[in-house]
């Protein structure tokens, strides 16, 4: 079976704009509230996602976060169609405040599977486009400043080498 076949076979279930049992956010985040540190699961993932999901007691960050993938289908913005959903690309994407900006937030138990995922090519277009895209990976950040610097990273595993010139990750996260 071809890699683009069994790609439409894993997402053919998925609802459009849903987390679609995703909870990379509740891995990869810091949640300040409930003293979450980034880059671990959070306490209070269950089988059915998040259990503070519709209670009073869900933390500000979680309400107020939104990965790209479900604003750009909740908003009908152009970039629906293109961009991958995060469990099938083992990254998601995050807008910081900066609207100019995104960052791309690097599942880090499968840092390589955004590498064959759509994600580099919407990653390419929205820079083409003249957004800075910023890679987070297993605590590490990468700025990328032009689109061929995307070609560039998948050919090496960046935190490996950043690892191997003494740097230590920016988010606090021991690299794994």
């Amino acid at each position: 079976m071809g890699q683009a076949k069994r790609r439409r076979e894993q997402i053919a279930g998925y609802a459009p704009g849903q987390c679609n049992g995703c909870d990379l956010c509740c891995v990869i985040a810091k949640i300040p509230e409930i003293g979450k540190a980034p880059f671990s699961p959070c306490a209070n993932l269950c089988a059915a996602g998040c259990s503070l999901h519709n209670s009073d007691s869900k933390p500000k960050t979680c309400i107020d976060f939104d990965c790209r993938y479900i604003m750009s289908h909740r908003l009908d913005l152009d970039d629906k169609a293109i961009i991958p959903h995060p469990k099938e690309a083992g990254a998601y994407v995050s807008l910081p405040h900066d609207p100019r900006s995104l960052i791309v937030y690097v599942d880090p138990k499968n840092p390589r599977k955004w590498h064959g995922s759509r994600m580099p090519t919407y990653l390419r277009t929205v820079m083409r486009s003249g957004i800075r895209v910023t890679v987070i990976d297993r605590g590490f950040e990468f700025p990328l400043s032009d689109a061929s610097h995307i070609d560039a990273m998948m050919q090496v595993d960046l935190v490996e080498e950043a690892i191997s010139r003494g740097l230590k990750p920016k988010y606090g996260m021991e690299a794994v």
